[in-house]
């Protein structure tokens, strides 16, 4: 690991899963949500990042009537992106009888939410937009906040020169911040 640069690192971290580790959920007679299980980012964690990177749970889980929901931070070479996680509490008497494996579902969750941040696993599960012909895209770029595709440099110089400071892309720049 000593000597690797956190770009060459990302690098490995994007490159796609092998296609057996994606699983299929069927939600409803439409609707069918692909996912990859945490096993498998924290394989690919260990094996690429080594021992530079560190998965800390902020704050006590907070327990909602029916859920559980923790944040959780992933700092990859000192990087880090906070990731959401949610489960369903199973109550009986009005006492939760599932906390420990609900905190650890919700954990799981949001390790996976962060890993997302860092662009893993999007080669499999999203369909990144290459860019219009005649842009060009930093190595570094930066990611829309909305749908995650790599912004052009040059939106960036736009954004930069109507002062917004915040990552969006051409389509995704909401109205009031257009001038």
């Amino acid at each position: 690991m000593e000597g690797r640069t956190f770009e060459s690192i990302l690098q490995q971290l994007q490159e796609a899963f092998p296609e057996e580790v994606v699983r299929k959920r069927k939600i409803n007679d439409k609707v069918t949500y692909s996912y990859i299980e945490v096993d498998h980012y924290v394989e690919r964690l260990n094996h690429v990042a080594g021992n530079t990177w560190s998965w800390l749970l902020q704050k006590e889980p907070v327990l909602y009537d029916k859920e559980v929901l923790v944040i959780g931070t992933l700092d990859i070479m000192g990087a880090k992106r906070d990731g959401i996680g949610t489960a369903p509490l199973k109550k009986q008497n009005g006492a939760a009888t599932n906390l420990k494996y609900a905190i650890r579902s919700a954990s799981q969750d949001a390790l996976r939410d962060a890993c997302d941040l860092f662009g893993m696993g999007w080669k499999n599960l999203k369909h990144v937009k290459k860019p219009r012909e005649g842009t060009t895209l930093s190595s570094n770029s930066p990611t829309c906040q909305k749908c995650k595709t790599p912004i052009p440099d040059n939106q960036l110089e736009w954004l930069q020169k109507n002062r917004i400071n915040l990552y969006f892309c051409e389509n995704c720049v909401p109205a009031h911040l257009r001038k």
